[in-house]
């Protein structure tokens, strides 16, 4: 009897491991469908094109491989992409269709190898090594906005932890790399536009300024023991809100940490939506503080060279600023 027991068994076990592959192999041709069926409706078209989709048959996980985005100016890159998310989801979408399963995810995880964003038309460009990612929210509602549904209404969250950052726009800002980078940020979406808030923090940066920044500032730079071409800084972090109806950043801190000072920055930004440099900067106020010695040695040099006065109090110097991101105007303050 404990002889039929035994095969009954084994035949089960064996029948759940074969149904794990086929609800996987299910899962993966369902997702692959549904992906061409709604590209294929979009106008502009959209294309997303991988080498490779894979479901995990007993942690449900899906993996995109060399996966491709491309609309218009804009091009999205990853090496590798996986959902880590729920067994209870990856049946869902086996037995019901990914529109049936990805409509009850709300939370989950996001990893991503080798990720890029590329802009064609200014030649933006951000990359970050690894980025492992929590989400909360309607993920199905985000994956339509991703392809560009703007008739959704729905909010999501976003927290993330990246490796070797790096944001490029060549001419008129140059390149940052950063060994880390951690997001904390919250995306409402509506018919009439999105608003995006949260923090961006970069530990460890270095900055390369366009060659006409070097070139203009070499002397003060190498002064200070740096490379016109490279200088380091210990941390940034930003503190905003942003809206796409009025293209209005609201910076509520900026901070940046270096050997020689802390900066702190507040203020508005109206964004031009042709030409970022032309953007407007309104009512925005500087400060730094924890001047290093040196710099405050060249302050007091500067003042008896040029006959100014450079008002700082407890080591701290305030200045207002205004005009646009390529032709800043900078007060100090008193006056």
């Amino acid at each position: 009897m404990k002889k039929y027991y035994a095969i009954g068994l084994f035949i089960l076990a064996s029948a759940l491991f074969a149904y794990h592959f086929y609800a996987a192999g299910n899962a993966e041709e369902n997702i692959d469908t549904s992906i061409q069926e709604i590209t294929a409706r979009l106008n502009p078209p959209l294309s997303v094109s991988y080498s490779k989709v894979e479901v995990s048959p007993f942690s449900g996980d899906i993996r995109f491989r060399d996966l491709n985005i491309i609309r218009d100016q804009d091009i999205r890159r990853a090496r590798s992409v996986r959902f880590d998310f729920s067994y209870f989801d990856f049946l869902n979408i086996s037995l019901f269709g990914p529109e049936y399963g990805l409509k009850r995810i709300s939370s989950g995880d996001i990893i991503f190898s080798r990720l890029s964003f590329t802009n064609r038309a200014n030649l933006t460009e951000i990359k970050v090594d690894s980025l492992t990612a929590n989400y909360s929210g309607d993920l199905w509602k985000l994956l339509r906005i991703g392809f560009k549904d703007t008739t959704t209404v729905s909010g999501h969250n976003l927290r993330a932890t990246g490796t070797q950052f790096t944001f490029s726009r060549p001419g008129d800002f140059g390149i940052i790399k950063a060994d880390t980078v951690l997001l904390d940020n919250s995306l409402r979406v509506q018919p009439k536009g999105e608003s995006l808030s949260g923090s961006v923090s970069l530990q460890r940066l270095t900055w390369n300024p366009p060659a006409t920044f070097g070139d203009r500032y070499r002397f003060f730079i190498q002064g200070f023991g740096y490379q016109a071409d490279s200088i380091p800084f210990r941390e940034a972090e930003v503190k905003f809100n942003y809206g796409s109806q009025t293209n209005l950043l609201s910076i509520q801190d900026m901070s940046l940490s270096s050997e020689l000072f802390t900066g702190s920055l507040a203020g508005d930004l109206q964004i031009d939506s042709v030409s970022f440099s032309d953007s407007s900067i309104e009512d925005a106020s500087i400060q730094f503080s924890n001047l290093a010695p040196q710099l405050q040695n060249f302050l007091f040099n500067a003042e008896k060279l040029f006959g100014v006065t450079i008002p700082i109090a407890d080591s701290t110097l305030s200045m207002s600023l205004s005009g646009t991101v390529n032709d800043p105007k900078i007060r100090l303050a008193g006056n």
